[in-house]
């Protein structure tokens, strides 16, 4: 006896069972889950990643913003100190410059300068990130 030709794939099928009809679907199989998985993984990393370069960034910022207004404030009371900062009419002009020069060297910009008897007080500025500073005789 001869078996009949096949025209189509025949798969056995138990019905009762929620999870063999997912198969029959093409849904359950676990094949490919560790791409998924770990796309998302590195997706999350990545993301962290940037969080805290973009903090560590901005903590690096205030910190020269605060070493260029410290460093800056010094130079100004002593050019105010060595005579450099009456300027003309008083106003302690050059004082003003050498903290202004002394913060650019350091990579900052001096966002504002002032002179209060023999205090030099300054606000210097780097990537967004601002710091005051004063500096006087001891």
């Amino acid at each position: 006896m001869t078996a009949a030709p096949r025209f189509w794939p025949v798969r056995r099928v138990r019905l009762g069972r929620p999870a063999r009809l997912a198969q029959l679907a093409g849904c359950g199989s676990d094949r490919g889950y560790a791409t998924i998985a770990s796309a998302g993984i590195i997706a999350a990393v990545v993301a962290l990643a940037l969080v805290v370069a973009t903090a560590v960034s901005r903590t690096a910022d205030t910190h020269r913003a605060q070493v260029a207004a410290d460093l800056a404030a010094v130079a100004g009371a002593t050019a105010l100190h060595a005579g450099q900062g009456s300027g003309s009419g008083g106003g302690g002009g050059d004082a003003c410059a050498v903290a202004r020069e002394t913060a650019r060297l350091n990579g900052a910009e001096l966002a504002d300068c002032s002179i209060t008897g023999t205090d030099v007080t300054v606000t210097a500025e780097v990537g967004g990130a601002e710091a005051a500073a004063k500096a006087g005789p001891i």
